[in-house]
């Protein structure tokens, strides 16, 4: 099987299939095939995950059993873990600390999911107020993936906080919205954090492709200068694939590579509360090839992949 990468020989992150048709290639992370990854769910198999280069998972979710609970939970994320070392993947982990927190502590709720108990009306208040607790979180998770790993070296890639911009940009949160200086340093820090335990972890940067050229420009300003930031990503999973805009009259997506400088892990099969999408269907082998010279040089996929899966070829990114 062209797409099986799994071998004992080959240490968790570190792929070298050389020679083979599709196969990832030997460079880390994005090397110069694209990358696809596949969300961890009870949904896939071994067979589903063998097809990809990575598996995702978020980190500091609830647990179902126990809303207020948000640790690392080696029922879960110990199993994504151990399949990632199993199956040779790249282990890639969407870091919505900030949120998963907030919805543990206070019930507060994504933007588009509740109209006013949310993260864009408490989201910065709440933040001021628990600013150091949600640094140690990242701290938490990052030590416990390492021990997992039993690798602090592994290469692996955090995805830091799906909306982050809310905090910053959103007028109607309560208390006033925080500074960009304030967000930049709130960023390093959690950078900082997971470097600590997974010195060679990569670590991506939200996109926010709402706020328009000039509004990307200047929230992206104060990030720019941080030595934390090796790609951007998207989140939302709602990524138009067949389109130069990432949605209609939004931002296209050769402005994200534009504007930043930076490589884009794409996303797609999930959209509003975490719900299956089947848009994974329309990266087809001609759009990937579009967004591929828009920037992008990852996509991952969640659950709706499982029935309506993308192309799998693995198209250069030269």
């Amino acid at each position: 099987n062209a797409f099986d990468v799994s071998d004992s020989s080959v240490v968790c992150g570190v792929i070298d299939r050389k020679g083979e048709d599709n196969a990832v290639d030997n460079n880390f992370f994005p090397g110069n095939k694209i990358k696809q990854g596949l969300a961890f769910d009870n949904i896939f198999t071994d067979n589903d995950y063998r097809k990809y280069d990575y598996i995702s998972i978020w980190i500091n979710s609830p647990r179902s059993e126990d809303s207020k609970n948000t640790d690392f939970n080696q029922y879960w994320h110990g199993e994504m873990i151990k399949k990632c070392k199993q199956l040779n993947k790249i282990p890639l982990f969407y870091a919505y600390v900030i949120a998963f927190e907030a919805r543990a502590k206070f019930n507060y709720q994504d933007c588009d999911v509740h109209p006013n108990n949310n993260l864009c009306v408490n989201g910065a208040n709440f933040l001021r107020s628990h600013r150091d607790h949600i640094v140690s979180r990242y701290d938490h998770h990052a030590r416990e993936i390492a021990k997992s790993l039993e690798d602090r070296n592994a290469h692996c890639i955090f995805l830091i906080e799906p909306d982050l911009w809310q905090y910053y940009g959103d007028k109607k949160q309560q208390g006033g919205t925080l500074s960009g200086s304030y967000m930049r340093s709130l960023y390093d820090d959690f950078a900082r954090s997971i470097k600590k335990h997974l010195p060679n972890a990569k670590i991506s940067w939200d996109l926010s492709a709402w706020i328009g050229y000039s509004g990307m420009s200047e929230w992206w300003a104060f990030f720019k200068s941080s030595p934390y930031v090796d790609f951007v990503h998207t989140s939302g999973g709602q990524g138009t694939a067949g389109s130069s805009e990432y949605k209609p009259r939004e931002l296209k997506w050769s402005d994200f590579s534009r504007i930043t400088g930076k490589k884009i892990i794409a996303d797609c099969g999930y959209g509003i509360g975490g719900g299956s999408s089947d848009n994974c269907k329309h990266w087809t082998y001609n759009n990937k090839a579009n967004r591929i010279r828009d920037g992008v040089v990852a996509l991952t996929g969640a659950q709706g992949a499982k029935y309506n899966p993308p192309d799998l070829n693995r198209l250069s990114l030269n």
